[in-house]
């Protein structure tokens, strides 16, 4: 992208007297003008890719869930690592295809086959390589890369292909989405109190609370009429959904904050990388699946 300030959102020089150097108020609303629509073409052009694999279910949703899971892990692995990592998807991608593979076919095998090659087999490809790799980092962050991804991404499909699966995963999408959306107009409005300065300076308590309020209305709504769910365990559900959207977003932040940057990479215009759109979804599909498999 090109390097102007307006343009990247990069801090002008605090020192500097120059006018080409200061913020006005109308440059700012430009700027912000300029990043929502590309916010909002990214968004519709995701939506349009994501719609008929959704819809369709099997192998088509798998991949899509695969190729999606597999940039994260790249982008995790390149974030924390920052360099000399590109051996490690090679285990990532092989442990990943065959969770993918075995949840979208029910076998099991598969799945232990793949948790094998990533934990034994990432350790073999540290024995190829040589003194100059920190072997027990590059392991230790492979693996921990590969499962925080795709274990829910394995999840995920597991979801998908149960009878009522579509619902499930259009639920898991309303409940990150009007969480994010609550915390967001009610953060704005009565922010006041910091929830997690450490990870997230700009969250506040009446934010997530905003979130847990929008959510369990959406669950009222779609649970008891689309999933035909009772109005009690709509709100159980909307609650555990919304914490979870809070925490796998938090956890994201912690990652990056560790890491030094401030998004997981650059794919996506408007919206940062991978990561930084799928870390609530990360934490939400993970409890969505245990409640669904849990209510039959």
């Amino acid at each position: 992208m090109p390097a102007a300030n307006a343009v990247s959102g990069a801090c002008p020089n605090k020192h500097s007297t120059s006018p080409h150097h200061s913020w006005q108020p109308h440059q700012r609303t430009e700027v912000e003008r300029i990043n929502m629509r590309t916010r909002i073409v990214s968004a519709l052009i995701l939506i349009a890719l994501i719609a008929l694999p959704l819809w369709r279910g099997g192998f088509l949703f798998a991949g899509l869930v695969f190729l999606v899971t597999l940039l994260g892990i790249w982008e995790l692995l390149r974030m924390v690592l920052k360099a000399h990592y590109q051996h490690l998807l090679v285990p990532a991608a092989a442990a990943l295809f065959a969770f993918i593979a075995g949840a979208a076919q029910g076998d099991l095998v598969v799945v232990a086959l793949g948790l094998s090659l990533l934990v034994l087999g990432g350790l073999i490809l540290q024995l190829a390589l040589d003194e100059t790799h920190d072997k027990i980092r590059e392991w230790s962050i492979l693996v921990a890369a590969t499962l925080y991804l795709g274990w829910p991404g394995m999840l995920l499909v597991l979801l998908r292909n149960r009878a009522d699966g579509l619902w499930w995963v259009v639920l898991i999408v309303i409940a990150t989405t009007f969480t994010d959306s609550g915390a967001y107009l009610a953060g704005r409005m009565f922010g006041r109190h910091l929830f997690s300065p450490r990870y997230s300076p700009k969250k506040t308590w009446e934010g997530v609370a905003g979130g847990i309020v929008s959510c369990i209305a959406a669950m009222l709504l779609y649970g008891t009429r689309v999933l035909e769910l009772e109005w009690w365990l709509t709100i159980f559900i909307g609650v555990g959904l919304s914490l979870a959207a809070v925490y796998g977003d938090l956890a994201e932040s912690m990652l990056k904050r560790r890491a030094g940057v401030k998004d997981s990479s650059h794919l996506i215009p408007g919206h940062g990388g991978v990561l930084d759109r799928v870390d609530s979804l990360i934490f939400v599909t993970t409890v969505a699946f245990f409640i669904a498999h849990w209510l039959g």
